[in-house]
């Protein structure tokens, strides 16, 4: 009776054998590769039940994953190839940065005070009769005169100006209203008798000094020469050094 009992389950069952209750089927009951992807409900494989580093990029199909997936500030230059990229919006601007600081030296360099510069006066030779100018800075001409006096020759270094209320001083004069009308104002002299020793002024020291009211100034040391033993006349020379400003 007992195996023919077992034979009648066995004939009624098939080849299936029931497991029992529910939550019963584990690991050991799933035969492997037996569950296929259309057996997995929509949405039943969450993140945790994924091992972690288990995915590589051949499981993600091309353009699956988007920019919402990505964790804010997770990937680095190392994980993207700058060729793809186009320009910066704001890298234009940066282009013009070099552009921007040569104009801010240019405007720098148009509100810049004029620089002073050295005017070097080499020796300049009068012979006694004549004059020459020896150097020009804004309305301000500085000239030598070789003169006779007498029975001397005489060396002046002469100032003039085109601009009216200038102001002017050396050696020997001085004026705080110089204007064009005044002619040549002289700034120092040197004066020699025929058969004497040259001179030079005083120690070729003379200093002269000269301002405009349009900004325009120089200063410097200009110093007069005379022989009255030259030839049948005198000749005077000049030579010095002024700084222009203005």
């Amino acid at each position: 009776m007992a195996v023919a009992f077992i034979a009648l389950l066995a004939t009624l069952s098939g080849t299936a054998i029931a497991l029992p209750g529910k939550n019963s089927v584990d690991s050991g009951d799933i035969q492997r590769g037996a569950v296929k992807t259309n057996k997995i409900a929509r949405g039943a494989v969450t993140n945790p039940k994924v091992r972690n580093r288990t995915l590589t990029g051949a499981k993600f199909r091309n353009g699956t994953i988007t920019g919402n997936k990505v964790r804010a500030d997770t990937l680095t230059g190392a994980n993207i190839n700058e060729s793809t990229l186009g320009q910066v919006p704001s890298a234009n601007t940066a282009n013009s940065a070099n552009t921007a600081n040569t104009a801010n030296t240019a405007n720098t360099a148009t509100n810049a005070t004029a620089v002073a510069t050295l005017k070097t006066i080499g020796v300049t030779t009068v012979d006694e009769g004549g004059i020459a100018v020896l150097a020009t800075h804004g309305p301000f001409t500085i000239a030598g005169r070789c003169s006779p006096s007498a029975a001397n020759t005489l060396a002046e270094v002469l100032i003039s100006t085109t601009v009216a209320n200038s102001t002017a001083a050396g050696q020997d004069n001085s004026v705080t209203d110089l204007a064009p009308a005044d002619g040549p104002l002289e700034l120092s002299d040197a004066d020699d008798a025929p058969g004497g020793t040259p001179t030079a002024g005083d120690g070729y020291d003379d200093t002269i000094t000269a301002f405009a009211p349009t900004g325009a100034a120089l200063t410097g040391v200009v110093s007069p020469w005379a022989d009255a033993s030259v030839g049948a006349s005198g000749q005077c020379k000049f030579h010095g050094s002024i700084v222009l400003d203005g």
